[in-house]
């Protein structure tokens, strides 16, 4: 069965939804990067940036990388941010 790729649309119900992270939600991203208790208790996915620049560039380096969109064969990804509704 072939794969179906994501279209890059919203997927929402009654209580949250799933949206394709974009370059304009670099700036959230980067201020919750910046929070101290983020890691706290050891979050080590990334580094901690220095600044809130360096917060967004770590974002944008960690989320938003481009070429690498799904292939249908098992390569690439899509990352969506899980919003509440």
């Amino acid at each position: 069965m072939p794969a179906t790729l994501p279209t890059g649309e919203s997927l929402a119900g009654p209580h949250v939804r799933l949206e394709p992270l974009h370059e304009r939600d670099l700036l959230l991203l980067g201020k919750l990067l910046r929070d101290p208790e983020v890691y706290a208790h050891g979050f080590l996915m990334h580094r901690q940036p220095e600044s809130f620049a360096d917060a967004v560039s770590v974002a944008r380096d960690r989320y938003l990388r481009p070429g690498h969109a799904p292939d249908g064969h098992g390569g690439g990804r899509l990352l969506d941010g899980v919003r509440i509704v």
